[in-house]
């Protein structure tokens, strides 16, 4: 079929048809009339109208090949003479780069070597082209000899034309049959470079069919009927009935300027330059490809099979055997036993179900899903070509199918997603391993066999350029903050590049955030003591009333991917062992942790629930809300934080879409006086509104904590930057189980913020020369800098809380839950009698992280079980007592810290 698209089939009815073409071109007019209809038509160029039945048959699958705008817009913009090259091309994928040309308005293709393009021109056209083509051909045909090739390329590529290569790569496995070097192929086009002065671009293309990877193991069909990356003809065939309903995709390389490769090749041979072109391509379609599919896939037991045969895993093992005088075989066997539990167990099949299920459901019970597409670009950019480590913040079980899904349906390698090993049960456990999930135990201290088959696991996928998404905290947040980061896979990643697993990877940090939780209700119900349900089949059938609701929009922010080589020369730390780089972790966990809170969006539900607490009322009016979220906004302009799309479109909208959806939730109710209608918090949500609040308060950390100091010193009485600094340091010790600090003391220019924002707004007065920094909060801003003097108020109270229940009871190793249900028991009198103010200080996860803070400052002995429970002691130092006591104390009025 194919021989009816070529030039030995022109050839051959010029041979037979000599008399009629003589006869049909017998008037020079005639001739000559076809010839300007023609003239800008080569035979393997491409049409400028397709016929009737070419439409009929295969626009409609054309329509859904997906490709990048920013691909089309990058070859509309090009200048110069463009040169395509393809990997195998047919008739079917020619034929798309026709119409895709035609419809986005760019260049068209004028030589196809070994195409003929005459068949999809309307009929009448068809015949007056197939004339002037027959007739050139009899005219310049030499016996043995076509019209030259390279020929044809340098006067179109002269007159700044494009043209199209199609490299047949070798399959040096199909029977053992050894075809023409395709480097040969480029050597005409390197000599017509060294001969014009204008630049040529080359762009490489590739169709692909499917998202799946090419496997490392060759099958039979793969033999008979080539890969799916280089098809023949009937498996091409079969992919088109099979994919063209699952949009098959379109991916344009980044061009090459020519000229400038040849510069700087160094050399002059067309034979090298060539082959060296050839390998570039070759690497840029692997990259291009892997961007969409991945790296070739390894079924688990041969990955598996690779980990065992590492050489620097058996020496570790055996090492670790004859210390504790085992036999390496059987530690061995443990190890593999250990990378079956861990192992992913990855189908296509599966994924492409689950995208259909998801993009379903997302639909069903979210009103979107906010990513920026140039986000995502910077991403593509370094996937394929490095390993690609996705660091997301963890605020529910479907961030992970979000993100998956996100990156399968935006063409972009998925994820091998670490996840607990709570998650490994029947029927999810398996349905993740095929979606590319790994589950890893929660606590592995004291099994070194386990904690190596996890790194070997990490680093085979690092070294064979897969993509890896894991949580640095650990766990789901349920309070809305950010948990302290976990070391664990993280130093396992930078101990695989240390060894040589990678010549680069590239982490990027995650911020999600939603509207709307779905765990809400299960989150609330923990943070009033109840126990974390375990995950299981029964629980997984009573989620399915979870997704009878709509959830709002999620927003999923990515921070700017981050380079490990460029960090590790930055820090110095690719000279150093891994086993001393403890504290060099914990800074990176840090940069990671500090570039996703930093994305994170300010979303309208975020900011109302924050303006709702800070009122500080069980009831208020629509304008005093409005009013307090102005208050707020106004700094979050001056630190240039993100917000949602909404809010910058259209505020007004955006405050009154979340109060009417918290009034239908039931969060508020709406009350009307004879005066003023009023907004009523429903006090058995209160910690919904605080888990949102969490969401963004690390905004306003310092200026917070900046408020807390200037607020409770005197007018006449100065402070110096050294004195806030001071200051600074103690609330930090009674902040970092909430949030999270750079590793040393506060300095100055972390402070450079707030203070400029201080002076601003007229709650200081800063003499940098005399270095006084003086408060001069008056009347008329006194409630703006209350507002923000309070937001952390809930904390101060947890804590506060505690203190004075270690003070009347008697605590000697008694276990965490024990002391906080007891505490909640007995302080729900309190909060009634509004001896307490914050509802949220009687939450458990923040008496959890208060008894951590108290730990801290040596107040409680803190000693850990087996199991992992902790039991705490309360001292007797009473003066250590009195002096916590007067500093949380003094946090709630205006005096000065101890």
């Amino acid at each position: 079929m194919r021989f009816l698209f070529t030039n030995a089939f022109v050839k051959l009815l010029i041979i037979l048809r000599l008399p009629l073409t003589k006869l049909l071109l017998s008037s020079s007019d005639r001739l000559s009339r076809y010839e300007n209809i023609v003239k800008s038509q080569t035979i393997s160029g491409m049409v400028p109208e397709f016929n009737k039945l070419q439409q009929f048959l295969f626009w409609p699958f054309y329509r859904r090949v997906q490709f990048l705008p920013a691909d089309v817009q990058t070859l509309k913009a090009m200048t110069d003479p463009v040169v395509y090259v393809i990997k195998n091309r047919g008739q079917l994928e020619y034929q798309y780069f026709n119409y895709l040309f035609l419809k986005e308005k760019i260049a068209l293709v004028h030589f196809a070597k070994g195409l003929c393009t005459l068949p999809w021109l309307p009929l009448k056209a068809m015949g007056k082209h197939l004339i002037v083509h027959l007739y050139h051909f009899y005219r310049d045909y030499d016996e043995g000899v076509l019209l030259q090739d390279k020929r044809k390329m340098m006067a179109l590529l002269t007159a700044n034309k494009s043209v199209m290569l199609s490299l047949r790569i070798s399959r040096d496995y199909l029977f053992g049959l050894v075809k023409t070097d395709p480097a040969n192929d480029l050597i005409p086009l390197v000599e017509i470079q060294k001969t014009i002065a204008q630049s040529i671009s080359v762009v490489t293309v590739q169709f692909l069919y499917d998202k799946h990877p090419d496997k490392s193991e060759l099958s039979y069909f793969d033999l008979l009927f080539g890969e799916k990356s280089q098809p023949g003809v009937i498996r091409k065939f079969i992919l088109f009935l099979l994919n063209y309903r699952r949009h098959p995709r379109v991916k344009f390389g980044v061009p090459v300027e020519l000229s400038d490769y040849i510069r700087q090749s160094g050399h002059d041979d067309s034979g090298t330059l060539a082959r060296d072109l050839l390998a570039s391509i070759e690497e840029d379609w692997r990259v291009e490809k892997a961007r969409v599919t991945g790296a070739s896939l390894k079924p688990k037991e041969a990955l598996i099979k690779d980990i065992l045969n590492d050489p620097e895993l058996g020496a570790r093992v055996g090492v670790f055997a004859k210390d504790h005088k085992l036999k390496p075989e059987d530690c061995l066997r443990d190890v593999q036993r250990y990378l079956d539990e861990v192992g992913a167990d990855v189908n296509y099949s599966y994924l492409q179900f689950a995208h259909i299920t998801l993009r379903h459901l997302w639909t069903k019970i979210f009103d979107g899903v906010s990513v920026k597409p140039d986000q995502l670009n910077r991403i593509r950019e370094v996937a394929g070509k490095y390993p690609v480590v996705l660091v997301p913040m963890h605020r529910s079980h479907i961030d992970y199918l979000l993100i998956s899904d996100l990156f399968y349906e935006h063409n972009i390698t998925f994820p091998y997603v670490c996840g607990g090993i709570n998650l490994n049960f029947w029927p999810v456990g398996r349905l993740i391993r095929k979606c590319g999930g790994f589950f890893i135990r929660r606590n592995f201290k004291g099994n070194y066999l386990y904690k190596e088959a996890v790194s070997a696991y990490v680093r085979a996928l690092i070294s064979q350029g897969h993509c890896l998404e894991f949580f640095i905290e650990g766990t789901r947040s349920r309070t809305g903050r950010q948990l302290s980061p976990k070391m664990g896979i993280l130093s396992m990643v930078l101990r695989a590049y240390l060894e040589g697993a990678c010549e680069d990877l590239y982490f990027v940090p995650i911020a999600v955030n939603y509207d709307h939780i779905l765990e809400e209700r299960s989150y609330q119900s923990e943070g009033t003591g109840d126990e974390k349900k375990q995950e299981n089949a029964q629980e997984l059938l009573k989620v399915r009333k979870v997704f009878k609701k709509k959830y709002g929009k999620v927003y999923i922010e990515f921070a700017e991917p981050i380079s490990l080589k460029d960090y590790c020369r930055q820090h110095g730390l690719e000279q150093r062992p891994i086993d001393e780089l403890k504290n060099e972790v914990a800074a990176l966990a840090f940069t990671l942790t500090d570039k996703m809170t930093h994305v994170a969006l300010v979303t309208p539900m975020t900011l109302v629930s924050t303006a709702v607490l800070s009122l500080n009322k069980k009831a208020f009016t629509y304008g005093q809300l409005v009013t307090r979220i102005e208050t707020l906004k106004h700094y979050l302009n001056a630190q240039r934080v993100p917000y949602s799309d909404l809010i910058n479109f259209s505020e007004s909208y955006a405050y009154h879409e979340v109060v009417k959806k918290l009034c239908h939730r039931g969060l508020l109710k709406e009350a009307v006086s004879f005066e003023d209608n009023y907004l009523v918090i429903d006090e058995k949500h209160r910690s919904d509104f605080d888990y949102y609040k969490n969401n963004i308060l690390h905004y306003f950390l310092f200026l917070s904590c900046f408020c807390k100091i200037v607020g409770r010193t005197e007018e006449d009485r100065p402070w110096s930057s050294q004195g806030i600094l001071r200051q600074f340091e103690t609330l930090k010790r009674l902040l970092q189980r909430d949030f999270i600090f750079r590793d040393g003391p506060v300095v100055f220019s972390d402070l450079e913020g707030v203070l400029a924002y201080g002076v601003a707004r007229e709650f200081i007065s800063y003499d940098p020369v005399k270095d006084e920094i003086r408060n001069i909060v008056h009347q008329k801003n006194q409630e703006e800098f209350i507002v923000f003097e309070t937001l952390l108020d809930g904390i101060f109270e947890a804590q506060r809380l505690v203190l004075r229940f270690l003070k009347c009871v008697r605590v000697d190793q008694v276990e965490t839950k024990f002391l906080i249900k007891e505490i909640m028991q007995k302080a729900k009198p309190m909060y009634l009698s509004d001896d307490l103010t914050h509802a949220e200080a009687l939450s458990r996860f923040g008496l959890e992280n208060s008894f951590k803070v108290l730990s801290d400052v040596g107040i409680l002995i803190q000693k850990q079980t087996d199991s992992g429970h902790r039991l705490y002691t309360a001292t007797n130092d009473e003066a250590l007592y009195e002096q916590w006591t007067t500093v949380l104390q003094g946090l709630g009025h205006h005096r000065e810290l101890g």
